[in-house]
């Protein structure tokens, strides 16, 4: 993995020493490559990484590469540019002279890149399409400065202070998508975009290069056809990624999508696992079928007994390499099986999967979809006669459903159950419940099915959290994750699956689990699915229950913005999110040293 902090001021003396050479050290824990430092007039770049694969430079470009570019060899045989056996990054400088800006657009893969191109004196900061590893910009007092985490821009800035729109997203979702963070002047470079650079920009400019065009095929081709075009997209991916590797594991959770993968990893490894975590003293209901799932892929499986007096270690941890707080759970799960994997290349992860071939809930938003459109024809009579009758759960939900949007139904699906008096002191802070602007723009679109739509904003919001944790927790180790659901050849399969397809009377992702039916029996197959289990009520009362006692006894960070009441009046049981979220909240701005912005009085009686 590597690490990178550059600065960009219109007078060279503008850069500070002690306070580069703070964010310079701060790349460490991100990255334990050897590190480079470039410096010209204006620019200073400090760079953790491989020397021949992720940096390259010469008189015109300075490339400097986090992760991997897997279409390169491809972008340069269409453009007819000789690369031969040339490191990725020298491949990456020598194409970007022949196609300019272009070329973004073009690559596939999980990075973010810095690219300085030294002719027109501009800086581009590229993300790729899904947020596979992070980019952070932000204006200090004396110019522009990037990094690929912000705890490496927070010496640069002005002040270390809470962001209160990106605490507001943090609460109401636990996740902070889009271009916002928790710390007040530094923005994440955008997916799927790049943002241009120059000494004299007011503002950073950032261009959208792809969006996700869902365009789904007529329904005609049958659930075995779909799944024998899976089954070839599933080979292709083995045999390129897999393939090359000397060591890999695969997180085996009992679900169809990590079995799935399992099988199609063992026919191509040279020496691969199966690793499934569980938590001592936890029943876990997940492992019975991990167990029998391995036992019919035949390779190796590890069973990884987790303490759970380690989560009391782990959760500050967890927090601050993640920088804001985790929307799932497990993250405690993979950052305690992280010395486990030590040795393995790879890590082959099923994320995206639902997402991609028909999420949970996307049978739920279809049926919505059609009572809604035909309520609404008569919505006024509807909304007349709801309001004469006795306000039962029935009615209530009658009304909801004449009321909200399919955007907005989406939305809230995605949103954390908060008690209505968290709710309310959030909104007298000036934070509501609306989503990024960039998300609802970006994929919250009406001109798209409400299945299609759910599925945009997943890859917006769960798909982006789930990928950032793995970077995060991973990266510090030097183990790459593998995510096939995401790949070139899976994901434009999903793109283009019928929504007739997305699920059926058994449930959702019929494709997947007709293929699965192939190698696994039934029962196993469609079992419900839970994923990576955690004791999550078990650890807020115990191994956190110190956390959470601090947070409600006074003198804190959420105290003092939320009010003493507000925190008191909260149940670790009752109010388990709003609990775990805040007490992460409290941890973050305690590690970071974050000012609190002033918090308004409550006008609400």
């Amino acid at each position: 993995m590597a690490a990178i902090v550059g600065f960009l001021a219109a007078l060279p003396e503008a850069i500070v020493p002690d306070r580069w050479d703070e964010s310079r050290d701060l790349l460490r824990e991100r990255s334990a490559a050897p590190e480079r430092e470039y410096v010209a007039p204006g620019v200073r770049v400090a760079f953790r990484g491989a020397a021949e694969q992720q940096f390259a430079e010469t008189t015109s470009v300075s490339v400097y590469l986090d992760g991997r570019v897997e279409n390169i060899a491809a972008i340069a045989e269409q453009s007819r540019v000789a690369i031969d056996a040339m490191p990725v990054a020298q491949a990456l400088s020598l194409l970007f002279a022949h196609e300019g800006e272009a070329l973004f657009a073009r690559l596939e893969g999980a990075f973010s890149l810095t690219l300085i191109d030294h002719a027109a004196q501009r800086i581009y900061l590229v993300r790729d399409k899904f947020g596979s590893r992070p980019l952070f910009v932000a204006q200090t007092r004396d110019g522009w400065a990037w990094a690929s985490e912000c705890r490496s821009l927070l010496p640069l800035v002005a002040l270390r202070k809470l962001d209160l729109a990106g605490f507001g997203e943090s609460m109401h979702y636990r996740w902070i998508v889009g271009d916002r963070t928790l710390f007040e002047g530094i923005e994440q470079v955008l997916t799927a975009s790049y943002t241009v650079l120059t000494a004299s920009d007011a503002r950073p400019r950032p261009r959208r290069y792809w969006r996700p065009e869902f365009h789904p095929a007529a329904p005609a081709a049958s659930l075995s056809d779909w799944a024998d075009r899976a089954d070839e997209a599933l080979h292709a991916y083995c045999r390129r990624m897999i393939g090359p590797r000397a060591r890999t594991a695969v997180l085996l959770s009992g679900g169809t999508d990590s079995s799935l993968i399992g099988h199609y990893v063992s026919q191509y490894a040279k020496d691969a696992v199966l690793v499934t975590p569980t938590w001592r003293d936890f029943d876990d209901p997940e492992l019975p079928r991990a167990r029998a799932f391995a036992r019919l892929i035949g390779l190796e499986h590890r069973v990884i007994e987790l303490d759970q007096a380690m989560v009391s270690t782990l959760f500050p941890y967890v927090l601050s390499r993640l920088e804001q707080p985790s929307r799932n759970f497990h993250a405690l799960t993979l950052a305690a099986l992280l010395p486990e994997l030590s040795g393995f290349d790879a890590v082959v992860y099923g994320e995206a999967a639902d997402t991609m071939f028909g999420p949970f809930g996307s049978l739920y938003v279809q049926r919505f979809e059609r009572k809604w459109s035909r309520l609404r024809r008569v919505s006024g009579a509807v909304n007349s006669v709801t309001a004469l009758l006795p306000q039962t759960e029935r009615v209530r939900n009658l009304r909801r459903l004449v009321d909200v949007e399919p955007s907005e139904l989406i939305r809230k699906m995605g949103e954390l159950s908060l008690p209505d008096f968290l709710v309310d002191r959030l909104r007298d802070l000036g934070v509501d419940d609306e989503p990024n602007a960039v998300v609802k723009d970006f994929f919250l679109r009406d001109e798209i099915a409400i299945s299609e739509r759910y599925q945009a904003f997943a890859l917006a919001t769960d798909v982006v959290c789930h990928m950032e944790c793995v970077d995060r927790l991973f990266a510090p180790r030097g183990i790459d994750v593998l995510t096939p659901f995401l790949s070139t050849e899976l994901f434009e399969l999903g793109l283009e699956l019928p929504s007739e397809h997305k699920s059926d009377e058994r449930g959702a992702k019929p494709v997947l689990k007709t293929l699965a039916g192939r190698f696994f029996p039934e029962d196993l197959v469609y079992a419900p699915k839970l994923g990576f289990p955690t004791p999550t009520e078990r650890w807020v009362q115990n191994e956190l229950a110190a956390r959470v006692t601090a947070m409600q006894s006074g003198s804190n960070p959420m105290d003092a913005l939320l009010g003493e009441s507000i925190i008191g009046a909260l149940d670790s049981t009752q109010h388990l999110e709003a609990v775990w979220t805040l007490a992460s909240m409290n941890e973050l701005v305690a590690h970071f040293e974050l000012d609190i912005p002033a918090a308004p009085v409550s006008t609400r009686g």
